[in-house]
């Protein structure tokens, strides 16, 4: 095994971008148009220029444009694909800049780890580089987040509205970060940070969010006095915490979701026992198992009726299911009969 992981392992290093591009390539990029779609001129060949552009593909590669232009209104017309591929005036690409922003951001991996993880993929970029690159990603984010902002409106009306969670975090004596985000999409819609939660600090991110996404359906928070006094001066940020808190406190309301639970679990190893629609499968109660022998079924079932009657609660719960068991026993798992066609 080791043999064959050490070969695997020259093999796959033999296919990266490394060794297939021991040179930087060059790649043409030509404009979508050839003709003018204003006048129907054929375009002319204004310049030719190369950039480097570093992508997560195949690492560094010369880019060479061929900018082309109208004869008659000197319109240009560029390459929209290169545009695509990495931002004007910069060398990484744009799939490079989300890969180490979410390596900093989501990982919690640091610089030098990012780094030598890019260096395996034919991509060389200093640590420093990353770190500008990761707060690129950041501002980037933040403009497709604004960018979005009427499609974020429209996903959360088709869905009846939103509910505003709100909520505030620190460490020591740093400002608090105070963010809102839509209890559904979980999607965050605004966030600010204050030195804190005050009055008088939290009234523009209210009004800014109620401006931005209108009113929210309900409001959920942690009860602080501040967002207590706010909410009181907003009319439509209802609050439904203490209605949330009756909902989880019914005694009977948890007594079914736990009779539910059990029923689950039992449902779930009965399935497994008959190898019929598992739990992680796809298909349901269409399912139709595995080529396991009848006996092997059996003995498995016959374990889960012993489960079920060892259990005083559960011979109780289960009484009608066991005396089907029961009943059906033989017929269920009867050998199956020989039939002779022509």
């Amino acid at each position: 095994m080791k043999l064959l992981k050490t070969y695997v392992g020259k093999l796959m290093s033999g296919i990266s971008a490394g060794s297939l591009f021991p040179q930087q390539p060059t790649i043409p990029f030509y404009p979508e148009n050839e003709i003018c779609p204003h006048c129907k001129s054929q375009l002319h060949v204004q310049k030719t220029w190369e950039k480097t552009i570093v992508t997560m593909d195949i690492g560094a590669f010369q880019a060479r444009e061929i900018v082309l232009e109208c004869p008659y209104d000197n319109t240009i017309f560029t390459s929209s694909q290169l545009r695509a591929l990495a931002p004007a005036h910069s060398t990484c690409g744009f799939d490079v800049i989300v890969h180490i922003g979410m390596g900093l951001f989501v990982h919690c991996r640091n610089e030098r780890e990012i780094m030598n993880d890019l260096v395996a993929r034919n991509i060389f970029i200093s640590e420093r580089a990353i770190g500008y690159l990761g707060r690129k990603f950041v501002i980037y984010l933040a403009l497709a987040h604004r960018e979005s902002r009427k499609q974020l409106v429209r996903s959360m009306a088709k869905r009846g509205g939103y509910i505003l969670h709100v909520d505030g975090t620190c460490e020591g004596d740093s400002p608090h970060l105070f963010c809102g985000l839509d209890g559904i999409s979980e999607i965050v819609l605004d966030n600010i940070k204050i030195p804190s939660e005050r009055k008088e600090l939290l009234i523009p991110f209210f009004q800014r969010i109620k401006k931005q996404y209108g009113d929210p359906v309900a409001l959920v928070h942690d009860m602080g006095i501040g967002i207590l006094m706010k909410a009181k001066d907003n009319r439509p940020f209802v609050q439904v915490h203490r209605l949330l808190e009756n909902v989880l406190s019914d005694k009977e309301l948890n007594k079914s979701a736990v009779s539910i639970e059990d029923k689950a679990k039992v449902f779930d190893k009965l399935r497994e026992a008959l190898r019929i629609a598992l739990p992680e499968g796809k298909n349901g109660l269409n399912d139709e198992g595995d080529e396991t022998d009848i006996k092997t079924i059996e003995k498995k079932v016959s374990d889960f009726r012993d489960w079920l009657v060892i259990d005083e609660k559960r011979n109780k719960t289960y009484t009608k299911m066991i005396e089907q068991m029961d009943k059906y026993w033989e017929k269920l798992f009867a050998d199956p009969l020989l039939v002779n066609t022509p």
